[in-house]
């Protein structure tokens, strides 16, 4: 009963994968296997292979991260010398900035749900298609942020635009509308 109700910081932090994309799958693991067991046991909220950067992203709790990062660097570093895959060059990762809109539509904020998806499914497809490492609704200050490289933060906020175009034109369909476009 004694335990904190506080909710702990968290964020994130990007690893390098220095291998082929073909190579990548025995650090990732078939269907990102090894990231699952990796997140686990290193207590992260999630870890995800972006192949489009090659990077490992890794988001949990902020104190717990310095040691998960360097559990993964262990990890890759193993699998290259298990598998004797070949090391790509180096590349250093374009940094990420964070842009952020505030959501001040209350229909929009009524239709929150719908715009981040099922279990968060829309925002992981626009994160996947557009590269950019997560995009975020923070439910405190209503805001939607999306951490990347600018250019690809440039392109999430116009599928998000795109998105929420559509829950707004939606919304005023009667529901024979709407089945009328499911038929």
């Amino acid at each position: 009963m004694g335990e904190s109700l506080v909710k702990k910081k968290t964020f994130y932090k990007n690893v390098v994968v220095p291998t082929s994309y073909e190579d990548a799958k025995h650090i990732v693991g078939k269907n990102g296997r090894h990231l699952t067991r990796l997140c686990k046991d290193l207590n992260m909220h999630k870890i995800w292979y972006n192949k489009h950067r090659k990077l490992i992203h890794v988001w949990g709790e902020v104190e717990l991260l310095k040691n998960a990062v360097v559990q993964i660097k262990r990890h890759i570093n193993g699998a290259i010398k298990a598998f004797k895959l070949q090391r790509v060059e180096f590349h250093i990762p374009k940094k990420d900035h964070m842009v952020a809109g505030d959501i001040d539509d209350p229909d929009i904020l009524s239709k929150i749900s719908a715009l981040i998806g099922y279990r968060g499914k829309n925002f992981k497809h626009i994160t996947t298609e557009t590269g950019v490492s997560y995009i975020w609704f923070n439910q405190q200050s209503k805001r939607i942020e999306i951490w990347g490289p600018p250019e690809e933060c440039s392109k999430a906020i116009l599928r998000l635009q795109i998105l929420i175009n559509e829950i707004k034109n939606n919304q005023n369909k009667s529901p024979d509308q709407k089945m009328k476009e499911v038929i």
